[in-house]
């Protein structure tokens, strides 16, 4: 019953935010690995833009809730896996992209996280974590890679050693 109490939650339900996390994106086709996918709301939005979501969690519950949802929704292109973010069950190099949204703060060492994340993307893929709620501080600081963040009034380009809080 928890599990289901996310397809509800106006939080994780946000079209709006959905919607705009699918458009900064901009996917076309592929196949893409959802890390702690909850109820599934991102890998529903997500499955229109590209061939494949495989939706993961380490909870059997929230995967059997997001795979009774896809099945209600007709979405046939969704699969589900049991897994932690911080051990990913998939060869290396094997998405061509990998979301994240509101699920970090469930993660033991983010840091793993981050590395499976590079471990499992294609070179040249894309990678989306979204994991702030409205009214909270977040902090970003870069180790690796490059990052954009997106806010109001513009795009800043982020590099190892940079900082950000919002």
């Amino acid at each position: 019953r928890e599990a289901e109490k996310y397809l509800t939650s106006a939080v994780h339900a946000d079209s709006a935010a959905l919607n705009e996390l699918v458009a900064l994106v901009n996917p076309n086709g592929g196949i893409v690995l959802d890390i702690g996918t909850g109820a599934g709301h991102m890998t529903f939005a997500m499955s229109r833009s590209v061939d494949e979501v495989v939706a993961s969690d380490p909870t059997p519950q929230m995967l059997e809730v997001t795979a009774k949802a896809a099945r209600e929704k007709g979405l046939t292109n969704i699969k589900t896996q049991l897994a932690y973010a911080e051990d990913l069950p998939f060869g290396d190099q094997h998405f061509d992209g990998v979301m994240s949204r509101v699920a970090a703060h469930h993660f033991k060492d983010r840091e793993m996280f981050l590395d499976e994340v590079d471990r499992v993307l294609k070179p040249g893929g894309w990678s989306s974590q979204r994991h702030w709620h409205e009214g909270e501080d977040e902090l970003l600081i870069m180790l690796s890679g490059e990052a954009v963040l997106i806010e109001d009034d513009g795009e800043t380009v982020m590099q190892p050693g940079d900082v950000a809080a919002w």
